[in-house]
């Protein structure tokens, strides 16, 4: 009243009253939970305006409920600590200034927090299982990042294993438990495609492969180990990269020349960090030919293991009147003389 009087008496004159605009009807936004964002709003007039503002909710406040001039950014805070997913704040800021009384809506949806990358953005446990399948190198940064516990929310019991996860040296194998204990993604497991025991008949070294498959894509670490010295295996170690898709071949060679006579006993074991499997192992050594008692045949050995046709062998018997010609040093047996009676 005191300025109008003051604008009167300098003969002044305002025939229309000024008016505030707004660059929105109404405002709406979404904000992540748990945070406390700022935003803003212009009021906009013609003339000089000054007024004070309210917010109706307690969780919108305004910085400065103070105006003054022709454009006026108004400053709030939301806060949104507390909410959930797709709550949403609504209220309105009253406006009261020597143009009128006006007021503005507002609608703030919460929405999950996120965390940011080189990729996408990752909004929940899922989307970062989705994320680590399909980049298993930058899950790594994520999963020791400081603000990975936003994806945990509020689950206690799932905060402490992924406390107790990140301090582990092997972070691939500690997200790949983290999402198992998640319920996100199942354990990977190897099988063995075969029998579980193998036996060979060798009379030369011999190559052969155990066939795996995996059951499920994720992280896969396995140490390869023998128990028997004739045994020796071309890696003792495979991972996710030795798969072709969901297979794997593990090469091994049975080394003839450590074999002793008879039947050989030994063990490939593969070890992962969830399970074990075992195969077992029996080699009976040969020779490249040796003879049948039975039969007097000789029984050469292909190279896989398996015998050729026999073939007979004909024994020469000596004559009875020869049978010592070719023993220098072995003589007839003697006549003993007739003892008397």
């Amino acid at each position: 009243m005191r300025d109008n009087l003051r604008r009167l008496a300098c003969g002044h004159f305002v025939y229309d009253n000024p008016k505030l605009h707004f660059k929105q009807d109404n405002i709406e936004l979404n904000i992540t939970k748990n945070v406390v964002c700022e935003q803003s709003f212009d009021i906009v007039s013609r003339e000089v305006t000054k007024g004070v503002i309210w917010s109706s909710n307690e969780r919108v406040k305004i910085i400065d409920n103070m105006f003054l001039g022709t454009v006026s950014t108004i400053h709030y805070i939301v806060d949104t600590n507390g909410l959930q997913k797709d709550d949403v704040i609504k209220g309105k800021f009253d406006v009261i200034s020597n143009a009128g009384e006006y007021f503005l809506e507002y609608a703030f949806t919460v929405t999950a927090q996120f965390l940011k990358t080189n990729e996408n953005d990752i909004a929940d446990l899922f989307q970062f299982a989705n994320f680590t399948r399909d980049y298993p190198e930058e899950a790594v940064a994520v999963f020791l990042s400081d603000n990975f516990n936003i994806l945990i929310e509020n689950d206690t019991k799932l905060s402490n294993i992924y406390e107790a996860l990140k301090k582990e040296n092997n972070t691939g194998r500690a997200i790949e438990e983290f999402l198992v204990a998640a319920g996100k993604k199942s354990p990977v497991l190897i099988n063995l495609c075969g029998d579980k025991e193998r036996s060979y008949i060798c009379s030369d070294d011999r190559r052969d492969t155990i066939a795996l498959e995996k059951n499920a894509w994720g992280y896969i670490e396995a140490d390869i180990c023998v128990e028997a010295d004739f045994i020796s295996m071309e890696t003792k170690h495979i991972s996710a990269q030795n798969f072709t898709g969901n297979k794997c071949e593990l090469a091994y060679i049975i080394n003839y020349e450590k074999l002793h006579d008879g039947y050989n006993y030994g063990r490939i074991i593969i070890n992962t960090y969830n399970h074990k499997i075992v195969t077992d192992i029996e080699v009976k050594k040969i020779y490249a030919e040796y003879p049948d008692e039975n039969t007097n045949a000789l029984h050469p050995c292909r190279s896989d293991g398996s015998a050729r046709p026999a073939q007979t062998v004909k024994r020469k018997v000596p004559h009875p009147e020869t049978a010592y010609s070719g023993r220098a040093h072995c003589a007839p047996p003697a006549e003993f003389p007739s003892r008397s009676r």
